[in-house]
């Protein structure tokens, strides 16, 4: 069983060996160990990058006609926890321009009336709808419920669409 990860270290001189000073709770008593592993270090960096930037991002699309009531799907499962639903791309640490907020039980801030979550936000439905859509509304929305730990939060993209309403025969 590993105690500390003691040190960790690039070594340019040895092939581009990355050595990793584990400290191992070890009962018979002989302590630490020199862990070698050979990785270029181009590999690390584009494996970090993929992890920070989310990797490939898709978005759902929803299309609504200006002046009715769109809905912006979203839900969860797990235990109940803290969301909101921003304009934009999700951030790493926000929903980006927030417009609704949730505490996992109530609405806890709310930019506008037209924006609310009509679900049943205690079991688990963070469904966004917007009143009176108009065509600004159109474009990214972002869902974000947070969960414990790091780098773990739900993160639910759609892309809006609003059209205006069709007038009978031309």
């Amino acid at each position: 069983m590993i105690r500390n990860l003691i040190q960790t270290q690039t070594n340019s001189n040895t092939n581009n060996t990355i050595n990793i000073l584990i400290d191992f709770l070890d009962p018979g008593g002989r302590g630490k160990h020199l862990a070698k592993s050979i990785m270029h270090p181009w590999v690390a960096i584009l494996g970090l990058l993929l992890l920070l930037t989310d990797g490939v991002t898709s978005y759902s699309q929803v299309t609504g006609v200006a002046g009715q009531s769109i809905r912006l799907p979203c839900s969860y499962t797990g235990e109940i926890t803290s969301a909101c639903w921003g304009r934009g791309k999700c951030s790493w640490l926000s929903c980006g321009t927030d417009i609704i907020q949730t505490d996992g039980y109530n609405v806890i801030f709310q930019k506008d009336r037209r924006y609310q979550l009509k679900g049943y936000i205690g079991e688990r439905d963070l469904s966004l709808t917007i009143e009176d859509a108009d065509p600004s509304d159109s474009g990214l929305y972002c869902c974000r419920i947070e969960k414990r730990g790091w780098f773990n939060d739900i993160k639910i993209m759609q892309e809006l669409s609003i059209r205006t309403g069709f007038s009978g025969d031309k």
